[in-house]
């Protein structure tokens, strides 16, 4: 729930799950505590979310001012969020279920190829992509899947963050299409997710 987590920034590279959760435990009892690292590199990004047990603990964590290792850390409270449109006006509460799954967090050397293959055992896929950029054609760590039935769909997002690709847990969510004579695809945003919390761009862009 976002009244009970924060992001924490400026964290030292050395920082893990651990001594970040060992740092606010005085605060109240701790659900889950996660240091953001970089796919490609496994580095820390300097960066961590924290989901306590009661909202009452995260007005004890936004009042700490404290430094970790010579870097004073940063303490904001996560705020709710709502899908955002890609490339389409505002957001919209009303959405149409598509057959398609967004896939984030993927690992650089993931291609089109490979994704497909992963996701084929939850049913019929009529097209997998891994989005790239432009300019590089690097992978932009992150895809989409569309299936032949909504029922894949609905099995394959039972296994968001517990399926992994080349030894990574990825983000597997559905998408929904806005009203309006464009139809564009929007990532469901779950404001209850770390990596929703944290990854929150229009683009959904993992770009280390």
């Amino acid at each position: 729930m976002t009244d009970r987590s924060v992001n924490v920034y400026n964290l030292p590279p050395q920082v893990n799950d651990d001594q970040l959760k060992a740092e606010f435990e005085r605060c109240g009892d701790i659900n889950l505590t996660r240091v953001w690292r970089a796919l490609s590199t496994g580095n820390s990004l300097g960066m961590g979310f924290i989901q306590f047990a009661s909202p009452d603990s995260v007005e004890k964590a936004l009042g700490i001012t404290k430094e970790i290792a010579g870097q004073l850390i940063r303490v904001t409270r996560v705020s709710p969020m709502r899908p955002k449109a890609l490339d389409y006006g505002p957001a919209t509460t009303e959405h149409e279920p598509t057959k398609t799954i967004f896939v984030g967090r993927l690992a650089h050397d993931v291609d089109s190829a490979q994704l497909r293959r992963e996701f084929e055992r939850f049913g019929k896929i009529v097209s997998a992509r891994v989005q790239r950029h432009h300019d590089s054609g690097k992978s932009r760590g992150f895809g989409y899947i569309d299936f032949a039935s909504t029922d894949s769909v609905e099995l394959a997002v039972k296994h968001d963050w517990t399926f992994k690709i080349n030894g990574f847990s990825v983000k597997v969510a559905r998408n929904y299409r806005s009203p309006g004579p464009r139809h564009d695809v929007v990532p469901f945003v779950d404001a209850n997710d770390p990596y929703d919390s944290f990854f929150r761009t229009g683009s959904w862009e993992d770009d280390y």
